[in-house]
Formats: C-alpha cells, structure tokens, sequence
C-alpha cells in the first residue's frame, strides 16, 4: 500500500503538468473570488439575486441551481472554503484530469443546493457542499485504490462527522454563525456517491477498450 502521496514519487508527464498546473480548480477559486470582490465592492450589481437558488422547473434554468456554490458572505467563510478546494480538488484533477473534477462539482453542486433549499429556501450559498464531495470522493479513493496515491489526512474523517453531527445540533451556528448543514450532508453523500461512478466507468472503459 502506498503510504506517501503521489506527489512525493516519480509522475508522468500529464500528471505532472495537471499537478504543477490545475487549471479547473484554479478556473472555480478564480469564479469564487471574483463573485465575492463583487459581491463586498460592488453591491449595485445585485449578485445575490442574480445567483440565488432558484428551483429548476426544466434543464435551461438549471444553472440556477448550481451558481449559490460560487457565492460566499465572509472572508473566513471563502478562505476556508477555497483552501480545502485546493488541497482535495487538485489532487483529483491530477490523478484523474479536469473532467472529473467538474463533473463532481456539478453533480454534487446541485445535489447539495436542491437539498438545502427544501430545507431551508434559497438564503445560503458557499462552495461547501462541493468541498465534503471532494473529500469524501479522495477519502474513498485512497481506501480503495491506493495505488493512486492520494492524500487524505489520518483523522480528518472523524473530525468530518463530528462536524456534521453538531452542525445538525446547531452548535456550529454558534461559532460561525448560520451553516448550510443539509448542503454540507448531502455533498459528503454525493462524493460518496461519485467514487463507485467513476470506478465502474473505468472498469467499462477498460473492457470496452479491450
């Protein structure tokens, strides 16, 4: 079993260049950071009710499903998001290309949204509920198929479902104030969700391939 992440052995050329530069995780930090400038320093645009959640009735406005994930309401709230995105998202789009990293930002982007809305409405947005995808999906991964190599810190997942039991208990509410804690839920499912996906997606590709 692979101990050490992937980035600490030999990579081939394609990963290499997708780790040194991942221009998907980069591209959805960039859209974050720019709605939230926006956002704070110009208010006239009314960013919010344009990106707000609103319920898809067919598959043109289903963007408007997704685009809550883009906005975020602190600095704190943004930079912790944005940080784990880095750290999860990049070593999925190295490992396995862009593709899959926006398909499961997609995917668990609007599963996360629509749950949360029949939660609670349309008042939230943050990228959250894509990030508990991105970890779940490298957590599964690297128990799974460790000879990809990726990285998932020893404990973090007991700190994960702490965290997601006092969210549902509003203690979190508390310290940070409110928390989209059906979004955060239902991404960790997604993410749990997308693993078998792309497993056996590989498995058909390679027989098909065959």
């Amino acid at each position: 079993m692979i101990q050490a992440p992937f980035w600490q052995y030999p990579m081939t050329s394609a990963v290499q260049k997708r780790w040194q530069k991942p221009k998907a995780t980069l591209a959805i930090i960039l859209l974050c950071a720019v709605v939230f400038l926006l956002q704070m320093f110009a208010p006239s645009l009314e960013l919010y009710s344009l990106l707000q959640f609103k319920q898809p009735t067919s598959i043109i406005n289903l963007p408007n499903a997704l685009t809550p994930v883009f906005m975020h309401f602190s600095w704190m709230h943004i930079a912790f998001n944005v940080s784990i995105f880095w750290f999860f998202g990049r070593q999925m789009e190295a490992k396995l290309g862009p593709w899959w990293l926006i398909s499961l930002v997609i995917f668990s982007g609007l599963l996360s949204n629509i749950a949360q809305f029949h939660m609670s409405g349309p008042s939230f947005g943050g990228l959250s509920g894509v990030v508990m995808a991105h970890i779940a999906f490298v957590w599964l991964a690297q128990l799974a198929q460790p000879q990809h190599g990726f990285y998932f810190p020893a404990g973090l997942i007991f700190f994960i479902g702490i965290s997601l039991v006092l969210g549902f208990f509003g203690v979190l509410d508390f310290i940070f104030g409110p928390i989209a804690n059906t979004a955060h839920f239902i991404g960790f499912t997604a993410g749990v969700m997308f693993w078998p996906l792309y497993y056996l997606s590989q498995k058909l590709f390679s027989k098909t391939s065959a």
